[in-house]
């Protein structure tokens, strides 16, 4: 039986090892149009970086610099008090009938009373585990739930989206660009503009969508929110491909999130994280109110599900050369932020 390289060695060697290889594929990339043996040598290494990141430990990692255990993404002080999750009673039904066996109705339910969709490309277990985290509804409930979707949303499936289903699905393809480059934003701690760069491609996407789908223009965009996601759900109920009942359940989630959250006044807006068009877009809210990882992810987990409604591909992207470079690039990126600040802070100390 082969181990996982993770079993094999520590983190903190691991994480060494990736770094070396890291550094050499940035050498190599600035010379490798002089050499083709360098050439080679660069994909070798792309290839073997790309494998290394998936062995990583994916909750945190032990910087080469020094033992202590740093996040993958740096904590902002959450300055928002009580988390407003605890107790709350505006949750609205979603479903009006009992669950249909084989579907994920009561998944969608109890995910959907806090303003979440079931994410695409996740499984049972992972939304076992969020479910779990609501019901204890512990302080930093929205930072805990974040840590359970950045197993989903990892830097080699962020690379693998975008090299090969962003740009290549009708519609989607038209804010590619934006996209990745909030992506980038996000894993470079920078969640204020990652959300603000999305929340537009949402609400261009569902335009565009809605006008090739024959719903009438002079509708306003909220009833072509609605008008488009019933679109889907009708249509995935008469072609009935694959597990089409638990599509249906994740269409209505997501229906739920724009209509009742997405789209909802900003004012009335039920939930602390804030992950709400209006407020962000006509600079309501301020720093304070949102820029946490769980507004990324639940504005991707949006994109992704506009995707489906485009395109419907149920499987992921399977990494290609192209994106397992992409994978490498994600994580130097991250790791010389954290690199980065470290020494600022030290030289400002130093002073």
């Amino acid at each position: 039986m082969i181990l996982p390289l993770s079993q094999c060695l520590s983190s903190q060697r691991l994480y060494m090892l990736f770094f070396k290889f890291a550094e050499s594929a940035k050498y190599l990339s600035a010379h490798a149009s002089s050499s083709p043996n360098r050439l080679s040598s660069l994909l070798s290494l792309l290839s073997l970086l790309s494998f290394l990141s998936f062995s990583l430990p994916r909750r945190g990692y032990a910087d080469p610099t020094k033992n202590a255990n740093v996040s993958l993404h740096e904590p902002r002080p959450n300055s928002r008090g009580k988390n407003l999750h605890v107790g709350q009673t505006h949750c609205k039904q979603i479903y009006h009938k009992e669950p249909l066996m084989g579907s994920l109705d009561s998944y969608a339910q109890e995910l959907g009373c806090h303003g979440l969709m079931i994410p695409p490309f996740s499984n049972i277990g992972i939304l076992e585990e969020l479910i779990e985290i609501l019901r204890q509804a512990p302080a930093d409930l929205d930072e805990k739930l974040a840590t359970v979707l950045s197993r989903v949303y990892t830097p080699a499936h962020l690379a693998a989206m975008v090299i090969s289903r962003y740009a290549n699905t009708k519609v989607i393809d038209l804010y590619a660009e934006t996209i990745s480059e909030s992506i980038e934003a996000h894993l470079l701690g920078l969640d204020h503009i990652a959300v603000a760069g999305l929340m537009p491609v949402i609400e261009g996407v569902v335009v565009r969508l809605s006008l090739q789908n024959g719903i009438s223009a002079k509708k306003n965009t909220r009833q072509k929110f609605s008008s488009l996601v019933s679109c889907a759900i009708e249509r995935n109920k008469t072609v009935k491909a694959g597990a089409f009942q638990e599509v249906e359940s994740m269409l209505m989630a997501f229906l739920n999130f724009l209509e009742n959250y997405f789209w909802e006044g900003s004012s009335s807006y039920p939930l602390s994280d804030k992950t709400n068009r209006h407020g962000i877009l006509h600079g309501a809210y301020s720093d304070a109110d949102y820029g946490y990882h769980i507004n990324f992810y639940k504005t991707l987990t949006a994109v992704d599900m506009l995707c489906w409604i485009s395109e419907f591909q149920p499987f992921q992207p399977k990494p290609t050369g192209e994106s397992r470079a992409l994978t490498a690039y994600y994580l130097m990126m991250m790791d010389y932020r954290t690199r980065a600040k470290f020494a600022a802070k030290r030289l400002t100390f130093e002073r």
